[in-house]
């Protein structure tokens, strides 16, 4: 009897070692990405002045959709805004506001900065603020096919 009573006072003191890997893995996990999808942020330019999901957008006085930011860019706005987490030789991952975004890249995708002077591909680098023009691809629509991926300045 008195060998029991080790033995389960070795196994509680085991599972409430579990217990306590599990919690801080939960938090370190709810700490980086959030509880959903919502939960994830953008930092950098723009950040905080992005409207909730799901609210309309308001164009700026004498903006309207079909015309570009600035010339060389396609009309309207960027599909997708969000900084770089992987990179890779035909696609790019990006944090947005929505979650993470995968971006197809191929031989005619145009790299440029915000002033429009053209960068190459190897001058994107992981946790670079970016926008990207494209159009949506793919059975569930959240492939992006990159036209033009616009380097965005540095938050300083």
């Amino acid at each position: 009897m008195k060998n029991n009573r080790w033995l389960i006072i070795i196994g509680l003191g085991i599972f409430i070692v579990i217990c306590s890997i599990a919690s801080f893995s939960i938090g370190v996990y709810v700490g980086e990405h959030g509880w959903t999808r919502e939960g994830v942020e953008m930092s950098g330019p723009g950040a905080g002045n992005q409207p909730p999901i799901g609210q309309q957008v308001q164009q700026p006085a004498g903006q309207t959709n079909n015309q570009p930011l600035r010339p060389g860019l396609p009309p309207g706005r960027p599909q997708v805004l969000g900084r770089i987490q992987r990179i890779s030789d035909d696609f790019i991952d990006l944090v947005t506001q929505e979650g993470f975004r995968q971006v197809t890249i191929n031989e005619t995708t145009r790299i440029e900065t915000a002033e429009g002077d053209a960068l190459e591909f190897c001058d994107l680098k992981k946790g670079m603020n970016v926008a990207v023009f494209g159009q949506f691809s793919g059975g569930d629509g959240k492939v992006l096919q990159a036209e033009v991926i616009v380097r965005l300045p540095e938050n300083k």
